[in-house]
């Protein structure tokens, strides 16, 4: 898969995903036929970018622990007329544990945006965060998305770690997959850990914030998502 830089679109996904990218151009037009696999990577400045798990859960407004239930088509950011859009991944998470939540309680499903296809149906994804399939578990550090209620997101494409299952068959014991770039300290971080590992530090950090011990990233004056 080649790496991209996508113009056009920036502004728009960039409110939707709270990043800055740089993107390549999208054309307007009718329901399109969309890649079943992302044929490039978009990649771009973010709003956030975390050197530690710990800064990571206490910005994150949501941390859970998922299963992919359903994959379709979702909702469109941009301007049908002005030939500028792009379309997401409406990702259904079934939680099965919460580990952080600063809204209180949190539904048994989940609604996740992931890019995405362009307005031709092109699909490409942000930096790491690959897409995902119905079946795969993980560990999600989500923030919603302003102008769509209902709708969240990865606090930032170092925000999803899927579970890879253990196997008697092999002998191979369960691993964590960061979508942090490979060579991230967070990412060698991350995937250092056992699942326990990350699930007891991710509720260790949500404890301090609560007592006032560690606080989140501030948000920028402007971010739309």
């Amino acid at each position: 898969m080649k790496s991209v830089h996508r113009r056009g679109t920036a502004i728009m996904l960039a409110i939707a995903a709270g990043m800055s990218l740089v993107a390549a151009s999208a054309c307007s037009g009718g329901a399109p036929q969309r890649d079943a696999q992302p044929e490039r990577v978009a990649e771009g400045r973010e709003v956030w970018y975390f050197d530690s798990l710990e800064k990571m859960a206490a910005t994150a407004e949501l941390v859970v622990v998922a299963e992919v239930a359903k994959v379709e088509p979702g909702r469109w950011i941009g301007s049908k007329d002005g030939g500028d859009r792009d379309q997401a991944r409406n990702v259904t998470l079934k939680v099965e544990n919460v580990l952080r939540s600063t809204g209180g309680a949190v539904t048994s499903t989940v609604q996740l945006d992931e890019w995405g296809w362009d307005a031709k149906g092109h699909g490409y994804q942000f930096a790491g965060v690959t897409w995902t399939n119905q079946g795969d578990r993980g560990i999600y550090f989500l923030v919603p998305v302003a102008d769509a209620p209902g709708q969240w997101r990865l606090v930032n494409s170092q925000g999803r770690v899927l579970i890879r299952t253990a196997s008697a068959k092999t002998g191979s014991v369960a691993a964590l997959d960061s979508s942090a770039e490979t060579h991230d300290a967070l990412s060698v971080k991350i995937e250092s850990l056992t699942v326990e590992g990350l699930i007891r530090l991710t509720k260790e950090a949500d404890q301090a914030v609560q007592e006032g011990r560690l606080q989140p990233l501030d948000k920028p004056k402007l971010i739309g998502g």
